[in-house]
C-alpha cells in the first residue's frame, strides 16, 4: 500500500508542469512586465515600466533582476529615473548634441537603482537593488519601477513600436513578447479624477525550476518519535561533487576574500551525503489525543550566502486543519480547486528569523506545528504523517524515497501495546499502558529533592543583579567548576507553550512545562486564535452571556495590561469591539491596573487607550464605559487563598458600586490616586466611576452578564468563586446577583470553575506526576500559598487533587497576609526547608518537590535591597535540603521556572540602566527572557551522569524526562527528550 500510494504521488510530482513553467500550487504566479506609453510626439516617447512579481512565493533576491528587450528600430533612451542602463553604447551620431543619451545600445540591459539614490532620481517603487518579495509575504515591495524618456536615432521617423525579445535577467525564468491591454488607469487628486496612460503592454514571464539549475538547491530529511532512525537525504540529492564543499567549522578561502555584495556568488556548500546548500528536516514530534505535532527546521549548508525573506511551501494533508504555528508566519493556500487546502507557506517574523543566516551556529530556522487531527483519515501509517511536497523559496526539494519512511514498529499491528502507549493516549485508563520501562544505566530507589526556585535568572552580574548580589554560597556551588551537572535551559517563549520568543515565560506555563514533559500551546496563544477566527463568538461561552446584551449590561473584568502574563490590552479590545458589532447595547469595564508585569505607570497610557475605545462606541450609540479600578493587588486579584480582603474590596467596587474613591472618569481616578505618597500601580486603592448625582454608573445587577478576560488562572479563582459560588462564606458579599458569567478560560478544571468560559484551555495530560504514581513512585510536595498551587496543580496539568493519595502528601504552607511580601522578604523559605527536609529523612517518599517563592515574590515589588535578602534566604533553604539529601545518599535536581530577580532595571538599547525623564532608575518589576539553571548531583547520581551537549534548544519541558531517569525509568517516546546522558 506504501509503494503503491507513493508511486502514485511521485508520478504526478515527476509530470508536474511547476518544473516547466506552471505551477499547480501557485496556477496564476507569475512576473509581468507592463509598459505604459504616457506621452508621445515623434521622435520623443515617455514610458513607465513596472516588474510586477504575482507569485505567491518565489521572490527576486541579490543581485536582482536585469531587464533587456531588443528594440524595433533605431531607439535610444535620452533619460531614467528609478534605474539606469549598464551601459550607454556608442552614441557618436549625437556628438553635436549638447547632451548625449542615457543609452544607445540596440538592446539595452536596464538594473535597478541602489537604496539610497539621490532623491531627484527616484520614482515610486524603485532603487531597492532589483529584489522583490513575494505577494504573500510583502504586498509594497513586490513591485519595482522605473521612468524613462526615449527617443530616435537622426533620420528615424520616430514612430514609437514596442520592442521584443524580453529578458528578466533571472535564472529560470522566460519572457514572452507584449501584447496590448486595457491601458492603465491613475488615480489623482485624491481620487477624485483619473487619468489613464495612452496605451499598455504586458509582457508574462514563466519560472523553470530546470531551467533555473541543472541540480535541486534542496532535500529533505524524516524522523518521528515512534521511529528509532532519521531518515536522512538521498545521497546526491543535489549533485555528487566534493571538490567545491568544506568542512563544518572550515571557512572557505572565497569567504576570506572582497567581492561585490550586489553580484551572486557560486555557492560553496558544507560537505554532506546530499551535498544540497538548503536542507530541510521534518520530524513527526508528539501525538496528543486531539492533536499531533510536528517541528520543521531549515538549515542553511551554503557558506556563502544568507536567504532574506525565505518560505517554505508544504504539502500535506493536515494542513486543513492547523491549529497553531510557533515562531513562522504561516498562510494556507488554495491551489488549483478553492476546496481544497492542503498546502500551506511558512516564512519568518520580521526582524526575528525573516534571514536565514549563512552556514554556521546561526544558519538554522525553526517551528513547531500543532495540528488538529481528523479522525476519519488522520494515520501514522503509510508514510501519511510526511509532507508530499517541500519546496523552499520555490524550488522543489528532493524527498526520501518511499521506502525509505519511517515506519511504525513492525513487531506488532495498530493494536500493538505501542500504539496503545504511545498513539492512542486515550486509552490510558489500563495500569498497563502506564508502565515505564527501566532505565538500562540508571538505578531506582533513590531519593530524589527537586527544587524549584520560582523567578531565579542567570544574566551578566551587576549590582542589578540581586542573585549575584546576595549571598548565595549554596548555589554558587552547585555552579562554579561543575560543567556536566550545571547548565541553563529556556524557560520562556515557544519553549514554554508561549507565541512568541518576545514572551516572558511566568510560574503558571512554567510549572505546566516542569511537569508535563511536553509543550502545549498556553492561554494566550489560544486566545489569539480563536479571537483571529472570530471562533471565540460562536462558542456556548459567549452565547450564553449574550442573552444578556438585550436588556442588560455586559461587564468586564481583569487586568488592564499589555504584559502577556495575565492579560493582553489588545484581546480587551477586540472583546469588546466583537461584543458590539453582536448587540451589546450597554458595556461597562472594571479595571485593575498592573505595574508588576510592565513598568510601574503605565496604567495611565492604558486606561486613555481604553477610554478612546470606549468613547468611538458611544457615537455609534453604545452605552460604554469604565465602571471602577483599582491596583491588582490590593483589588480583586488574590490567589490560593491568602487574601480574602483583596477580592472583597473588588466586589465592592464591582457589584455593590461602593469604594472609598468617587471619580467623574477613570484617567482622573488614576492619575489622582498615583500622586498619594508612596502610590503605585499594583496597590491602587478602589475606585468607582460616579455619575453627575454621585451615583455609581456600572454596579454588576440582576440579569447583566459578567466576563473576566484573564487568560491566566491563578489569580481568577477567587473571584470567580464568589462570582459563581451560591454557598459562599468568605466575606459578607451582601448582594448576589443572578448573572451569567463566563471567563475567558476555564481556570480550574478540576472544580469546573467557572463553569461557562470562551476559550477551552489546554489538554494536559499523561504528566510526570500521573506516570511516577502509576510506577509506585511516592511524592511529597510543599510550598506557601502564593505558589502551593504551582508545585501540584499546574505541576499536575491544570488538575486539582492527588492521583494516588496512598502515595501523595501535598503541605501547604500559609503565606503572609495583609503586608507586601519586600516587608519580609524571607517569607516561608525556612519553613519549606524543613518540611521537605522531615520528608526526605522520613524514607516515606521517592520526590519531595518543592518552590522556594522568594526570588519571584520579592521582586515584584522592585524593592532590590528586599529582594537581595530574599535570594539568600531562599538559598540557605536550598542547602537545608541539600544537606538532607547528603544524609540519606539521594539525588536533588535545582532549577527555577523563569527569571525576575537576576535584572531589577529596564535596560536600554545597549544594555545599560535606563533612566525616566526625570533622570530616575527604571524598576523592573516583571519577568524576564533570561535562561534559568538546571543543576543535579548527590551523592545518589550514578557516575558517568552528565548533561548533553546535543540538545540545541533544551527548555523546562525536557526537565520531565531528566527526572524520570534519575527515578530509574525510561521516559515516554512523544516526552522532550532527556538532558542527561551516561558515559562509560
Amino acid at each position: 500500500m506504501l509503494k503503491l500510494l507513493f508511486a502514485v504521488t511521485t508520478i504526478l510530482f515527476t509530470i508536474s508542469p511547476s518544473t516547466h513553467g506552471f505551477d499547480p500550487l501557485d496556477p496564476y504566479g507569475e512576473m509581468t512586465i507592463k509598459w505604459d506609453l504616457q506621452q508621445s510626439s515623434p521622435g520623443h516617447h515617455t514610458v513607465l515600466v513596472k516588474i510586477e512579481n504575482k507569485q505567491e512565493y518565489r521572490h527576486v533576491e541579490k543581485p536582482g533582476w536585469k531587464l533587456s528587450w531588443h528594440w524595433v528600430n533605431k531607439t535610444v533612451i535620452w533619460d531614467m529615473r528609478g534605474a539606469e542602463t549598464t551601459e550607454q553604447g556608442n552614441c557618436s551620431a549625437f556628438a553635436s548634441s549638447e547632451t548625449l543619451p542615457h543609452c544607445c545600445l540596440r538592446r539595452p540591459t536596464i538594473v535597478d537603482l541602489l537604496p539610497g539614490a539621490p532623491f531627484n532620481m527616484q520614482v515610486s517603487n524603485c532603487c531597492r537593488g532589483g529584489v522583490l518579495t513575494s505577494m504573500s509575504q510583502d504586498r509594497i515591495n513586490y513591485v519595482s519601477a522605473f521612468h524613462m524618456t526615449i527617443g530616435s536615432f537622426p533620420g528615424d521617423p520616430g514612430e514609437f513600436i514596442m520592442p521584443y525579445d524580453f529578458d528578466i535577467g533571472v535564472p529560470g525564468y522566460t519572457c514572452g513578447n507584449a501584447t496590448s491591454v486595457d491601458p492603465t488607469k491613475y488615480s489623482t487628486d485624491k481620487g477624485r479624477r483619473k487619468t489613464q496612460a495612452l496605451a499598455t503592454w504586458e509582457a508574462e514571464c514563466v519560472y523553470s525550476q530546470t531551467k533555473s539549475s541543472q541540480s535541486p538547491k534542496c532535500c529533505v530529511s524524516l524522523s518521528a518519535f515512534y521511529y528509532q532512525n532519521i531518515v536522512p537525504c538521498p545521497t546526491c540529492s543535489c549533485g555528487c561533487s566534493s571538490s567545491n564543499c568544506v568542512k563544518p567549522g572550515v571557512v572557505p578561502p572565497l569567504l576570506e576574500q572582497k567581492h561585490d555584495p550586489h553580484v551572486e556568488v557560486s555557492p560553496v556548500v558544507q560537505c554532506t551525503n546530499h551535498m544540497c546548500p538548503i536542507h530541510i528536516h521534518w520530524h513527526v514530534k508528539v501525538n496528543y489525543k486531539k492533536y499531533w505535532r510536528v517541528k520543521i527546521t531549515a538549515t542553511n549548508l551554503n557558506t556563502m550566502r544568507n536567504y532574506s525573506d525565505w518560505n517554505l511551501v508544504v504539502l500535506h494533508p493536515n494542513l486543513n486543519n492547523v491549529t497553531q504555528v510557533f515562531s513562522f508566519n504561516y498562510k494556507p493556500m488554495t491551489p488549483l480547486h478553492k476546496s481544497i487546502n492542503d498546502t500551506g507557506m511558512f516564512w519568518g517574523l520580521k526582524f526575528y528569523n525573516d534571514v536565514l543566516l549563512q552556514a554556521g551556529e546561526f544558519g538554522n530556522v525553526q517551528t513547531e506545528i500543532l495540528l488538529e487531527k481528523d479522525m476519519g483519515s488522520f494515520t501514522f501509517k503509510d508514510g501519511w504523517g510526511f509532507p508530499r511536497r517541500i519546496l523552499f523559496n520555490g524550488d522543489e526539494c528532493v524527498m526520501p524515497s518511499p521506502d525509505d519512511y519511517p515506519r511504525l514498529p513492525n513487531s506488532a499491528s495498530s493494536s500493538s501495546a505501542f500504539f496503545r502507549s504511545h498513539l492512542k493516549t486515550s486509552d490510558m485508563a489500563s495500569n498497563s499502558a502506564w508502565k515505564l520501562d527501566d532505565h538500562p544505566k540508571l538505578p531506582k530507589g533513590k531519593t530524589i529533592a527537586l527544587i524549584v526556585l520560582d523567578g531565579w535568572g542567570e544574566s551578566a552580574p551587576d549590582e542589578y543583579n540581586c542573585i549575584h548580589t546576595a549571598p548565595t554560597p549554596t548555589m554558587d556551588s552547585l555552579k562554579n567548576g561543575r560543567p556536566d551537572t550545571w547548565t541553563l535551559i529556556k524557560a520562556h517563549g515557544t519553549a514554554v507553550g508561549l507565541p512568541s520568543e518576545d514572551d516572558m515565560g511566568n510560574s503558571e506555563v512554567g510549572h505546566n512545562a516542569l511537569g508535563a514533559g511536553r509543550i502545549f500551546a498556553q492561554g494566550a496563544k489560544l486566545c489569539d486564535i480563536a479571537l483571529a477566527s472570530g471562533k471565540i463568538f460562536d462558542g456556548e461561552g459567549f452565547k450564553y452571556v449574550s442573552e444578556s446584551f438585550e436588556k442588560n449590561t455586559l461587564h468586564f473584568v481583569g487586568l488592564l495590561s499589555d504584559g502577556g502574563v495575565h492579560s493582553r490590552l489588545d484581546q480587551l479590545q477586540l472583546l469588546i469591539k466583537g461584543s458590539a458589532e453582536r448587540g451589546a447595547k450597554r458595556i461597562r469595564v472594571h479595571i485593575l491596573t498592573d505595574g508588576r508585569d510592565v513598568l510601574d505607570g503605565s496604567s495611565v497610557g492604558f486606561v486613555e487607550i481604553l477610554e478612546a475605545d470606549l468613547a468611538k462606541l458611544r457615537e455609534n450609540g453604545v452605552d460604554a464605559q469604565i465602571a471602577s479600578g483599582g491596583g491588582r493587588m490590593y483589588v480583586t486579584l488574590d490567589r490560593y487563598e491568602n487574601d480574602w480582603g483583596v477580592v472583597k474590596r473588588g466586589w465592592d467596587a464591582q457589584v455593590l458600586g461602593e469604594a472609598p474613591h468617587k471619580f467623574k472618569n477613570a484617567v482622573e481616578a488614576v492619575k489622582t490616586l498615583r500622586k498619594e505618597p508612596g502610590a503605585n500601580d499594583q496597590y491602587l486603592p478602589p475606585f468607582v466611576i460616579v455619575d453627575d448625582a454621585g451615583k455609581a454608573v456600572g454596579p454588576i445587577v440582576d440579569g447583566d452578564a459578567v466576563v473576566t478576560f484573564n487568560f491566566r488562572a491563578d489569580r481568577m479563582v477567587m473571584h470567580a468563586k464568589a462570582l459563581e459560588y451560591e454557598d459562599f462564606d468568605k466575606f459578607d458579599r451582601v448582594r448576589f446577583p443572578k448573572i451569567r458569567y463566563a471567563g475567558m478560560l476555564e481556570y480550574d478544571g478540576e472544580l469546573k470553575l467557572p463553569s461557562r468560559y470562551l476559550v477551552s484551555p489546554p489538554e494536559i495530560d499523561r504528566t510526570s506526576g500521573e506516570y511516577l504514581t502509576h510506577n509506585g513512585v511516592s511524592t511529597f510536595a510543599c510550598s506557601e500559598t502564593v505558589k502551593f498551587g504551582h508545585v501540584t496543580f499546574f505541576w499536575n496539568g491544570n488538575r486539582s487533587g492527588y492521583f494516588n493519595e496512598k502515595l501523595e502528601q501535598y503541605v501547604e504552607i500559609p503565606s503572609d497576609s495583609g503586608i507586601s511580601f519586600n516587608v519580609k522578604p524571607k517569607m516561608k523559605a525556612l519553613e519549606i526547608a524543613e518540611k521537605a527536609r522531615d520528608a526526605i529523612l522520613s524514607g516515606k517518599f521517592d520526590q519531595v518537590r518543592v518552590n522556594l517563592p522568594n526570588s519571584d515574590m520579592v521582586g515584584h515589588t522592585g524593592d532590590i535591597d528586599a529582594t537581595v535578602v530574599a535570594c539568600e534566604a531562599a538559598d540557605v533553604a536550598v542547602k537545608m535540603i541539600l544537606d538532607a539529601i547528603e544524609q540519606v545518599k539521594g539525588i536533588y535536581v535545582v532549577t527555577a521556572d523563569h527569571g525576575n530577580a537576576e535584572d531589577m532595571v529596564k535596560r536600554d538599547k545597549a544594555g545599560k540602566p535606563a533612566l525616566d525623564k526625570e533622570g530616575k532608575l527604571q524598576i523592573l518589576t516583571s519577568h524576564t527572557l533570561k535562561p534559568v539553571p538546571i543543576a543535579i548531583g548527590g551523592p545518589g547520581l550514578s557516575e558517568g551522569v552528565r548533561f548533553r551537549k546535543d540538545l540545541e534548544t533544551p527548555g523546562l519541558a525536557n526537565v520531565a524526562a531528566t527526572v524520570m531517569n534519575l527515578h530509574g525509568f525510561v521516559a515516554p517516546a512523544d516526552y522532550e527528550p532527556t538532558l542527561i546522558e551516561v558515559v562509560e
